[in-house]
C-alpha cells in the first residue's frame, strides 16, 4: 500500500470517528488492529482471493470475527463489575477476619 492509500484511509477513519462520537449507539471495529494481532505478512492471501474472492487469510478472518464478536457482545450484554473488600487489614487500616464482628 502507498503512503497515499495510507493517507487517504487515515483520514477516511478519522472522519468516521468524527461522526460516530455523536451518537452512543454506534461504535467503531478497528480491522487494522486484527490484522496487527494476526500478522500482517499473513493478513493478506492471493490464494483466498482468486479462490472466493476474500482478501483475508483465515487467521485474519478468525481474528476480526473475534473482534466483531466482542465489540457485539460490549453492546448487547454489560460489562461485569468488581467489588473488592480488604477484610484483614492488607490494602488499609481496619481488621475483620482475625477478631471477630464484634472485635
Amino acid at each position: 500500500m502507498s503512503s497515499g492509500e495510507q493517507y487517504i484511509y487515515a483520514t477516511l477513519n478519522r472522519r468516521l470517528v468524527d461522526i460516530v462520537t455523536d451518537r452512543p449507539r454506534a461504535s467503531i471495529v478497528d480491522f487494522s488492529h486484527a490484522a496487527n494481532c494476526a500478522g500482517l505478512a499473513n493478513s493478506w492471501s492471493p490464494r483466498m482471493y482468486h479462490l472466493a474472492k476474500i482478501e483475508w487469510e483465515t487467521g485474519s478472518t478468525l481474528a476480526i470475527a473475534r473482534l466483531i464478536a466482542r465489540a457485539c457482545r460490549a453492546m448487547i450484554k454489560p460489562a461485569r463489575k468488581c467489588l473488592v473488600v480488604d477484610l484483614d487489614n492488607t490494602l488499609w487500616g481496619g481488621v475483620l477476619g482475625e477478631e471477630g464482628p464484634t472485635g
